[in-house]
């Protein structure tokens, strides 16, 4: 079995991710591809602060503790 190295880069509402292998000067991508990092069904989530910034403080907070815990079942 090779070694790889996987790499993450998050942004808001999907990541990039890469997966290498290889040596020094030799390296291969095995794999690149976007996910998915915030559910789709939820309004504003791949924005959440942009989204949250036009509510009041309470209900802000509330709905980025929401965006947190959010859990996509479709991935």
């Amino acid at each position: 079995m090779k070694a790889a190295a996987i790499g993450v880069r998050a942004h808001s509402g999907w990541g990039a991710l890469v997966v290498v292998s290889g040596s020094f000067g030799s390296i291969e991508v095995i794999d690149r591809r976007r996910i998915a990092i915030a559910d789709p069904n939820l309004a504003g989530a791949s924005q959440p602060y942009h989204f949250a910034q036009k509510q009041s403080l309470p209900d802000a907070e509330r709905y980025l503790a929401d965006c947190a815990t959010a859990r996509n079942d479709s991935l």
